[in-house]
């Protein structure tokens, strides 16, 4: 979620705890981050994001309580969604369910959030950990690890109805660090190993194409024709149009 100006409205909603805190500056600036608390797996902790030097004073408008182990949140223009573990149905090593939460921001009320609900993720294990989530204008993607061996899954959200609903809880057999979809494509990246998913049906995602980079993926971003790939030693461009195939550029 980017910086922009806006005459009133969330300026900064972040995870403490079980509580997502919303703040709202007093110039009219909106920007947004993500503190990352130790949850399961041990996330990490630190507020990243963006905003602007010349941004008036943040206040508290309102603390959001949402459950336990937060996990992660992002967002895309309304839509904010923060995925935690919903521990409600007990189990010895099942009945960890990982949940997508899910807000709509409305200007009629800019320091509130309307609730969507939530959206189960397909994955109950307790031994998981959520590293990265993802938002577009068409899908919530989050990446969840399998703590006890090189695997994991993908859970797609589709954002498309006024009701997101899940399509898919993709198993990939590697450690995962983050995946973007977006129109009909979905990108997961893992070390040096990127796979580009076809979401023509939504609820099977099919293989199109895997790359291996020269180094390892930080970071990428959807554009017209595909998505753009940073890694430690430069950057790429994954065309997505059919059939996948790469530019490269930047080293790999």
């Amino acid at each position: 979620m980017t910086a922009e100006r806006e005459s009133a409205g969330i300026a900064l909603a972040f995870e403490r705890g079980d509580v997502m805190q919303l703040l709202r500056s007093t110039e009219g600036f909106a920007v947004a981050a993500a503190l990352l608390c130790g949850c399961i797996g041990g996330n990490g902790g630190g507020i990243v994001g963006s905003g602007t030097p010349d941004a008036g004073p943040l206040k508290l408008v309102r603390s959001v309580s949402i459950g336990l182990n937060l996990n992660a949140l992002d967002g895309s223009d309304d839509i904010l969604g923060v995925s935690y573990t919903d521990t409600t149905n007990n189990g010895s090593t099942t009945g960890f369910r990982e949940t997508l939460h899910l807000y709509k921001h409305q200007s009629a009320a800019p320091d509130d959030l309307l609730d969507l609900g939530n959206v189960y993720l397909g994955v109950d294990t307790l031994y998981h950990r959520v590293p990265h989530i993802a938002f577009s204008p068409d899908w919530a993607a989050v990446t969840i690890d399998f703590n006890d061996g090189p695997s994991g899954w993908i859970a797609l959200v589709s954002l498309a109805n006024p009701a997101p609903v899940r399509t898919a809880t993709l198993p990939l057999a590697y450690v995962l660090d983050r995946a973007l979809a977006a129109g009909r494509w979905l990108l997961v990246a893992g070390g040096q190993r990127l796979d580009l998913f076809d979401l023509v049906n939504p609820s099977s995602p099919s293989l199109a194409k895997s790359f291996t980079t020269a180094g390892l993926v930080t970071c990428f971003a959807a554009v017209t024709d595909g998505f753009l790939v940073v890694t430690d030693s430069g950057y790429g461009h994954v065309h997505a149009d059919p059939p996948p195939r790469t530019a490269r550029a930047g080293g790999w």
